[in-house]
């Protein structure tokens, strides 16, 4: 995904947040954000979409050559798996298969996205799926708005990201965090593998650092963690990486 100047769109509960950056060698530069009153629940199709949109302004020219979609948390269902180690051509059909045990629409209906790890002789696994008639209407509406991604990936997926920069070995635990707006992503991470995630609204008396710490208490008490490391991250809206 080589690129001199990206946006990233992120999808919030009452708004889509475009980030500008632009790369200078291979360091990407943030600029400052443009807000589109573009909800979640419009993009998605649960509302319908205004005849006429309101004026909006995007980030300033020149045009990005790359536009990212990050797919929003609440619009997926997502979940581990492990599979032996299979060629990496036979891990989709695979992977849909687990996923569907999970989904309450049809596996065919939906557009699935996959993180795998090799661990040893197996495949660690996450995937995310979201119907693909969401997906369509997102497109279509964000068109109107002359806004056309190339690429649509889960938002968590850049906190994988995120988390791959820090070389420290995989605690027995770990729970990263991205608040946007709000609502705040959290992540829980088991041996350095992914295995839920879930989003909490940060609105009235709730805080960011307040609902992390709860979340963080209710993975504890689930799983029992003998040790328990909490990431934080201001956005999850991370640029690719430079090749």
């Amino acid at each position: 995904m080589a690129s001199s100047r990206l946006w990233v769109l992120t999808p919030r509960s009452s708004n889509l947040k475009i980030q500008a950056y632009h790369r200078v060698r291979k360091l990407w530069i943030p600029e400052p954000p443009a807000l589109i009153p573009l909800s979640t629940s419009r993009l998605a199709g649960f509302e319908k979409t205004l005849d006429s949109k309101p004026g909006i302004i995007l980030p300033e020219s020149p045009p990005p050559t790359q536009t990212v979609l990050l797919w929003p948390t609440q619009l997926s269902i997502a979940g581990p798996a492990k599979l032996p180690l299979l060629p990496r051509g036979e891990i989709p059909g695979a992977v849909a298969g687990e996923l569907e045990t999970l989904l309450p629409w049809n596996i065919e209906d939906c557009q699935t996205a996959i993180h795998a790890v090799r661990r040893d002789q197996t495949w660690e696994i996450y995937g995310w799926a979201t119907p693909r008639r969401w997906l369509e209407n997102a497109l279509s509406v964000l068109a109107t708005y002359g806004l056309e991604p190339k690429y649509i990936l889960p938002e968590s997926f850049f906190l994988l990201l995120f988390r791959e920069t820090d070389p420290a070995l995989p605690r027995t635990n770990e729970f990263l965090s991205a608040p946007s707006g709000e609502r705040t992503l959290v992540m829980t991470l088991r041996n350095g593998n992914p295995c839920r995630e879930t989003i909490a609204e940060t609105k009235g008396e709730n805080t960011d650092n307040s609902v992390c710490m709860d979340l963080l208490v209710a993975s504890v008490l689930m799983d029992s963690a003998e040790e328990a490391f909490l990431w934080t991250h201001p956005e999850a809206a991370l640029p690719p990486r430079s090749s």
